[in-house]
């Protein structure tokens, strides 16, 4: 998936250009924008690591991969991935979001997606 895709994906469900761009951003920096990826070496002891553009961990994945399961969708699928980002952004990440809106440009955007939505071990900003 390229940058441009993704940008457009998050505009067409509702996101603000500014904020689509830093998701796309941050997501270029979590999985090189690659929605089948895998980590390779887990951070989190015991789990299966972060999986797709985001890199849903834990908790977050077994809903991603949920949300996938009732949308009779591959959780590897792009547009899935996106749908559920936001799915994210309305309910169980709704007050990251909030956060992250209220910025108004990318620069400011991009670094709270990192600290609000994605919340690395170690950022990468």
């Amino acid at each position: 998936m390229t940058p441009q895709e993704l940008i457009q994906g998050l505009v067409a469900r509702g996101m603000p250009q500014h904020v689509a761009t830093a998701f796309a951003a941050n997501l270029m920096q979590e999985s090189g924008l690659n929605p089948s990826i895998n980590e390779i070496a887990p951070v989190v002891a015991g789990s299966r690591g972060g999986f797709g553009l985001a890199q849903w961990t834990g908790p977050r994945r077994k809903q991603l991969e949920a949300f996938a399961a009732s949308q009779g969708k591959a959780v590897d699928d792009p547009g899935l991935q996106m749908d559920f980002l936001v799915w994210e952004t309305q309910n169980t990440e709704k007050g990251a979001y909030d956060k992250i809106v209220s910025t108004n440009n990318v620069a400011d955007a991009t670094r709270a997606v990192s600290t609000a939505f994605l919340r690395p071990g170690v950022p990468n900003l």
